[in-house]
């Protein structure tokens, strides 16, 4: 068998993801790139880029590609364009990222979850990871529903805990108020610390734009309409009262929306952003969709913005 990096480099050198590439230039498809997080720290929970790692994907990006910001999305008529967007405004942005994308002079959009920001603590999905994760316990309940936690696989945990929220999203507030109560004598990871509102008005004005990811980064697919309008509504308001703009991009927390979000939505935004991993034909598109960047070789990555990166992980690797 051959190691995972050697095929993708092998297909990378025999040009499978540049033909793809240049037949989505032809059928007039560009990719938005979503990246997470950027950080030395590894956590199995988000596993952040090296910021090494995260420079060559952009020497790689740079060589392939013409990166534009998503205010130019509908001037651009350049076959070679891309657009880079960052979610959840953690403080490696500030401290990693944000430097290097102003080495190479690359643009780029952050989603802010404004009620993180607010409080200055993670979001709610990276609060709880962090408890657990720093947690003896074995079990806990929360809303009367038991949750064993397994210490050699706390991500799995994790995952369990925020799957049953997504689906419950009505029980989400009550049941983290009641996490932190149990766990009261424990903090969140740093690693996890959102960047506060002078640091995102420090990078704002050195031109990063700036967009709305919800107020309360919740799975907004299942919310009625009036928990919609708070994140819509709540979102607004905070970005415009302390960076003095009004937003009018947003991106769904983990991709997640439904016919109501949208509907509602367009009042206040202009442009929604999801996350499925596909590119966008060029067009006037309301709705349009993110490749999430989780790879941590350029290879890899290219493979995946084009289309072909499950074709070439059917082989068998080590």
């Amino acid at each position: 068998m051959v190691g995972r990096k050697n095929i993708f480099y092998a297909s990378y050198r025999l040009g499978l993801p540049r033909l793809i590439h240049l037949y989505n230039q032809y059928r007039g498809y560009y990719p938005i790139l979503n990246f997470h997080r950027v950080s030395p720290v590894y956590d199995p929970f988000t596993e952040p880029l090296a910021p090494d790692t995260f420079s060559t994907i952009l020497r790689g990006l740079i060589k392939h590609y013409h990166i534009y910001p998503l205010r130019e999305l509908n001037h651009i008529s350049d076959p070679k364009a891309c657009y880079i967007t960052f979610d959840d405004a953690t403080i490696d942005f500030y401290q990693y990222a944000w430097p290097i994308l102003k080495q190479y002079h690359i643009p780029v959009t952050l989603f802010v979850p404004t009620h993180s920001v607010n409080e200055g603590e993670p979001i709610w999905n990276y609060k709880l990871f962090s408890l657990l994760l720093q947690t003896k316990s074995k079990s806990i309940t929360l809303n009367e529903q038991l949750f064993r936690i397994d210490p050699a696989n706390i991500l799995s945990s994790s995952l369990r805990i925020i799957s049953y929220f997504n689906e419950n999203p009505l029980a989400k507030k009550a049941a983290m108020d009641d996490l932190l109560r149990q766990f009261s004598s424990l903090g969140s990871a740093t690693v996890f610390r959102p960047m506060n509102w002078s640091q995102l008005k420090e990078v704002m004005e050195a031109g990063v734009e700036i967009g709305s990811h919800g107020h309360n980064h919740v799975w907004m697919e299942t919310l009625n309409e009036k928990e919609l309008m708070v994140e819509f509504v709540e979102s607004k308001r905070y970005i415009t009262a302390n960076l003095g703009i009004d937003p009018q991009w947003f991106a769904f927390p983990m991709g997640a929306a439904g016919t109501d979000a949208i509907r509602i939505g367009k009042e206040l935004y202009q442009r929604f952003f999801l996350a499925n991993g596909t590119m966008n034909q060029k067009g006037k598109n309301i709705v349009l969709d993110r490749v999430n960047q989780i790879d941590h070789d350029f290879h890899e990555t290219y493979h995946r913005i084009n289309g072909v990166h499950g074709f070439v992980s059917s082989f068998k690797f080590k």
